[in-house]
């Protein structure tokens, strides 16, 4: 069956682009999360004598990562929420990392130890991003971006539980 005789007259797809976009944008968030695991070791590895390039340079593409994940965000516009999540985490990725370590080996171990706690919640923010975020209908992105979208109303079935209207029987009458 096409993809076209799934859906209600005049109700248009959600385009295969944004599609294509989320798909990445999951993927990518799910890869991002095992390079954070990586990194963990590799910082552990550096505390014990190997030293820390490796740690800088798996950081470093984290970052592009980060960003690369707010780009397909952008294209696939999953809800206003998860791209501002999104942004959240490379602001966290970017400048909260490169400045909590500079500051950690140039000021005081302290921010060393926030370092890492800032690569803990950046792999809370891609575990959520890219475990629980769902690709809204058209409609959710319309209210969320304006009205630039077309308008689109669900298709109600009679006696679907899944059905937004709530469902009434009818009594018999006496």
């Amino acid at each position: 069956m096409t993809e076209t005789a799934n859906r209600s007259v005049g109700q248009p797809a959600t385009s295969s682009i944004r599609r294509g976009a989320f798909a990445a944008f999951r993927a990518l968030g799910v890869l991002t999360l095992v390079a954070c695991v990586l990194q963990i070791v590799l910082a552990g590895h550096g505390a014990f004598g190997a030293g820390y390039d490796d740690h800088r340079f798996l950081g470093m593409i984290i970052e592009a990562l980060t960003v690369v994940i707010l780009v397909l965000g952008l294209i696939a516009r999953p809800s206003k929420s998860a791209v501002g999540v999104t942004v959240l985490l490379v602001v966290l990725a970017t400048f909260g990392q490169y400045g909590l370590a500079s500051l950690g080996s140039d000021q005081d171990a302290w921010f060393g130890g926030l370092h890492a706690l800032n690569g803990l919640l950046i792999m809370g923010i891609l575990s959520r991003l890219a475990f629980t975020t769902r690709l809204g209908g058209l409609e959710q992105s319309r209210a969320s971006y304006g009205s630039a979208g077309p308008k689109i109303t669900p298709t109600v079935i009679e006696g679907d539980e899944r059905s937004p209207e709530p469902h009434r029987r009818s009594r018999p009458s006496r």
